[in-house]
């Protein structure tokens, strides 16, 4: 039987080539590798031929392959060139966005101008800085730059991705007052209006939480947000209010379009009918609206399917939904393909393809407070599936909370703060007047956000779900969103069960598995066993955030780990316990132990001799003794972790003399793994300690391109020659082994498990 792929209506065509264009565009970013470029032109011909024909739903993925291919392609092409990773450089470039301050450093975004030579844009963070560049200023900047380099841990987005999703080519830093020098203010017109207009929401606002918001939602900087309100968004899935979506360029539609209808039904021309004075202002205002908010994708999306539905007004024709959102979609990844990469596409256009489900072929006489619940029920449902899928948390409280806070920021947030941005133009005392009061009732959201949030059942953690999973529970959401009489509609919920229940994989009486994370330069690992987790130094700390934040409680919570059992703190230096702060917030109670100089109040001392059994497997604290003393680093906690498929030893900071108490200690160390003692520095790593140890893998838990040269090429090779395999969190990302009871299993690279073809995979 012959299947026939061409459209039956337009409206079904253009709705099957947006389909198309983002599973074409998804194929090609899961991809390992880039797709050669003679590759791209085959499957450009084949578009061709194919949309030609009338197959419109493979000529879209055709076209996705196409374009998504050769944005890869190009992205790439314009990272930093290999010879100039790590150099100085002078360049001269356009502030980009809000600098966000955080100790002790501005970061900031550039579009390069010169060198030709750079990538078009780059992201520095500026140390000590003397002044705050704003958006839109010409600046020239003396600063270290690299390739795009991130870190690469389960449950955490790939910053690689991000950088290539945001056109970035470098990252780098610039250090003291002399590194940045502002040639030039408004040398970018609509940059500098953004930033003056931020500048006055900050200087009229007296809250900055307020002040953030409400430069969020009028300007699309987001920057500006602190963490307990990010984390109050989301746990209540409120975080949508601060995006520029249908919301926003609807209002500012409806605004042009009464001021566009008032000035023609005025001027009374002859050719346009006050109904096109009317379509003429809402797009001009959405299109100025958009501009001004940066163009991000949830506002292109809400403005071409503005356009859609004013073109079929002005045309006299009736609007089609299928026209709208599938031409919506496929102009907004014809233009921006790697918009895949954004949760921000998945999000805007799943809210409205929920929406649009839930209302279709339903009672346009239903009141109005019950198309409400119905309509925030759906997003409950539907949306819960792409952020568990993206951020591994569930709303539990969103319903509820988006009911009451949709409403008054349609009507009391957004209007006013969007008149007062106009109006601070215009008339800069009364968009002061309309910018406090629409802060104020912010600050009544805000309160209301957070009095939710603090329950204790507002949000729940979920594991990051498999594909087969995800599936299931999407078919479950269409099966729950379907009109009545849908069969068998109360078992549709059974079918988020894989998602919602599943934990970590299941391991055996005995069997134990270790995760060193990639945290830079610093210590986070991992061991489970079969119903214990401890966490073994907590990683490093920087100005505005901490490896615990950012790597290490995100892959907990992917991997369902819903409770630690203990935390080890090896010894007191800051890149093992500048996350333990929020280890301690995320799992308050837990047991800790603490080497050298690590203790607090709720800590016991990690002492030789103490020992405790998890599921047939033992811990050992082999070092330091009561009686030791010296420097933090070799009085570093070393614990021996025993199961009955292997051993591996984990040794913190020690450095010589440490080594030397190891092998006086009486104990046995020959083990299956090491985590290299001090990160593989010459001071450790002895002879003496390799030779006792002699493991199948040694791992360094170290920092791309570091500047103390970790680990040191002749410690390497000193492992080497004992047989044992060098591994590194900066080649290899996440490093996860299992041992099992018939012996360890090969370990498990972070960079090869997610290898695509903007990460240098291992």
């Amino acid at each position: 039987m012959r299947h026939d792929y061409r459209a039956a209506t337009p409206g079904a065509a253009i709705f099957s080539l947006g389909a198309g264009l983002l599973g074409g565009a998804w194929l090609v970013t899961g991809a390992a590798t880039a797709l050669p470029v003679g590759l791209l032109a085959a499957s450009a011909g084949l578009t061709c031929l194919l949309l030609w024909r009338g197959c419109i739903l493979l000529g879209g993925v055709a076209a996705g392959v196409t374009l998504a291919g050769m944005a890869v392609v190009l992205g790439l092409a314009d990272r930093l060139a290999p010879e100039l990773d790590g150099q100085v450089l002078d360049f001269v470039g356009i502030i980009e966005e809000l600098p966000r301050p955080e100790p002790r450093r501005l970061v900031l975004t550039l579009r390069v101008e010169s060198p030709q030579a750079l990538p078009g844009r780059v992201r520095i963070s500026w140390y000590e800085p003397t002044a705050l560049p704003q958006p839109g200023e010409r600046w020239r900047f003396r600063a270290k730059l690299q390739r795009p380099r991130g870190l690469v841990n389960t449950g955490s987005a790939s910053r690689e991705a991000w950088l290539l999703r945001q056109g970035i080519g470098a990252t780098g830093y610039a250090s003291g007052p002399t590194a940045g020098e502002r040639l030039a203010e408004g040398a970018d017109r609509v940059l500098d209006l953004r930033g003056r207009s931020a500048a006055r929401i900050a200087e009229v606002v007296p809250d900055p939480r307020a002040a953030a918001v409400l430069t969020a939602i009028t300007l699309g900087f987001r920057g500006g947000l602190d963490r307990d309100t990010r984390e109050a968004l989301a746990a209540t899935g409120t975080g949508h209010l601060l995006a520029i979506s249908g919301l926003h360029v609807g209002l500012a539609a409806a605004a042009g379009g009464f001021v566009g209808g008032y000035a023609g039904r005025r001027l009374g021309a002859r050719r346009w009918s006050a109904r096109d004075w009317a379509a003429a202002g809402a797009l001009a205002a959405a299109l100025g609206y958009c501009l001004l908010a940066g163009m991000p994708v949830s506002a292109r999306r809400a403005l071409l399917m503005t356009a859609a539905g004013l073109v079929a007004l002005v045309c006299r024709r009736g609007g089609s939904v299928a026209v709208g959102f599938g031409g919506a979609l496929a102009l907004v990844l014809a233009t921006d393909p790697l918009a895949v990469l954004d949760p921000g596409l998945w999000l805007s256009f799943g809210a409205v393809a929920t929406i649009l489900a839930v209302v279709a072929g339903r009672r346009t006489g239903a009141k109005l407070w019950r198309a409400m619940l119905r309509i925030q029920g759906a997003l409950f449902l539907g949306m819960g599936i792409f952020t568990a899928a993206w951020f591994g948390q569930a709303s539990l409280i969103a319903p509820l909370a988006n009911l009451v806070a949709v409403p008054w920021f349609s009507v009391v947030v957004v209007p006013p703060a969007l008149l007062a941005v106009v109006m601070s133009w215009l008339s800069p005392p009364i968009g002061t007047g309309l910018m406090l009061f629409a802060a104020k009732a912010v600050e009544y959201a805000l309160q209301l956000i957070e009095f939710l949030a603090g329950s204790s059942w507002a949000s729940r953690s979920v594991p990051a779900p498999g594909v087969a999973a995800l599936l299931l529970a999407a078919v479950g959401a269409a099966w729950c969103l379907l009109p009545r009489p849908a069969p068998g509609r109360l078992l549709a919920p059974l079918l988020f069960g894989p998602m919602l229940l599943a934990g970590p994989a299941p391991l055996a009486p005995g069997e134990f598995e270790l995760r060193v994370f990639d945290v830079g330069h610093g210590l986070a690992v991992m061991v489970r066993t079969g119903s214990r987790a401890m966490l073994f130094d907590a990683g490093p700390a920087w100005p505005g955030g901490d490896a615990a934040e950012w790597t290490v409680l995100p892959a907990l919570r992917a991997l369902g780990i819903r409770r630690l059992d203990a935390l080890v703190l090896s010894h007191g230096h800051a890149d093992h316990v500048g996350g333990a702060p929020a280890v301690r917030r995320a799992f308050p109670g837990t047991t800790e132990l603490a080497g050298f100089g690590a203790g607090s109040e709720a800590s016991e001392p990690c002492l030789a001799g103490g020992s405790w059994d998890w599921d047939g497997v033992r811990f050992t604290v082999l070092h330091p003794s009561t009686d030791f003393t010296g420097v933090p680093n070799d009085g570093s906690c070393v614990l021996l972790v025993e199961g009955s498929g292997g051993r591996a030893l984990l040794t913190g900071d020690v450095e010589s003399r440490g080594e030397r108490a190891l092998l006086l200690g009486g104990q046995a160390l020959s083990v299956d793994l090491v985590v290299a003692p001090h990160h593989g520095s010459r001071t450790s790593s002895g002879p003496a300690f390799v030779a006792a140890t002699r493991p199948a893998w040694v791992v360094f838990s170290t920092n791309w391109r570091n500047r103390w040269g970790f680990p040191a090429q002749a410690v390497v090779e000193r492992w080497q020659a004992a047989g044992a395999v060098p591994l590194s969190t900066e080649r290899h990302g996440e490093i996860v082994i299992r041992f099992a009871p018939a012996g360890p299993i090969p370990p498990g690279l972070g960079r090869r498990r997610d290898c695509r073809a903007w990460l240098e995979c291992a």
